[in-house]
């Protein structure tokens, strides 16, 4: 099962930012009602497992929207406003029958720093884990629409096609990343 660590201050930060009291022993109690294992609960740190069926546990943020009507009666997850865009995606025929299904979305007016970034990183590799299947079934990507521009392709490329992965400096060919880089090796098989 994955587990995630959230700091007990963050949990305050959002719980506080909704006029509620945080209170650890109360969370330590009834948490695990909402299927979660804990393995720590303390004044510094909250460490739990996530069952299986509650993927909408899987980081501090939504851990929060999912115990607030649980544990302090708030009403539940707030009301996302969603808009027809005008950026397009297509999608190569030839991923038909490798990725059925391909989504996309374009996410505007959320303040993001650093810490809020490595969250967003460490959700997402949860959900690969956790719904993915390792990336076998599903994989997401994220990336900041000020560096990339529309329309999006989503396609298969040669292996001598090359780019700049992420965490990288310099351009590496599909090949090179696949032995080289972190996450390429760890993905390979899936290819």
């Amino acid at each position: 099962m994955p587990t995630i660590s959230v700091e007990q201050s963050l949990l305050r930060q959002l719980v506080e930012s909704k006029g509620r009291k945080h209170d650890v022993e109360d969370l330590a109690f009834r948490l695990p009602l909402m299927g979660t294992d804990i393995d720590t609960c303390d004044e510094q740190v909250l460490d739990i497992e996530i069952f299986p069926d509650r993927p909408d546990l899987l980081s501090p943020e939504t851990l929060f929207h999912g115990m607030m009507p649980f544990l302090h009666d708030s009403p539940p997850n707030p009301r996302l406003l969603v808009h027809p865009g005008t950026i397009s995606m297509k999608v190569s025929p030839e991923l038909a029958n490798i990725r059925p299904v391909i989504l996309g979305a374009v996410v505007r007016g959320v303040d993001i720093d650093e810490d809020i970034i490595k969250r967003l990183m460490e959700h997402q590799e949860k959900l690969h884990f956790a719904l993915g299947r390792g990336r076998k079934r599903a994989s997401i990507g994220v990336h900041d629409l000020a560096t990339i521009a529309p329309p999006f392709r989503v396609e298969a490329v040669d292996r001598q096609h090359s780019f700049i992965p992420l965490a990288m400096e310099e351009e590496m060919t599909i090949d090179e990343i696949l032995q080289e880089h972190p996450k390429g090796v760890d993905y390979a098989h899936l290819l």
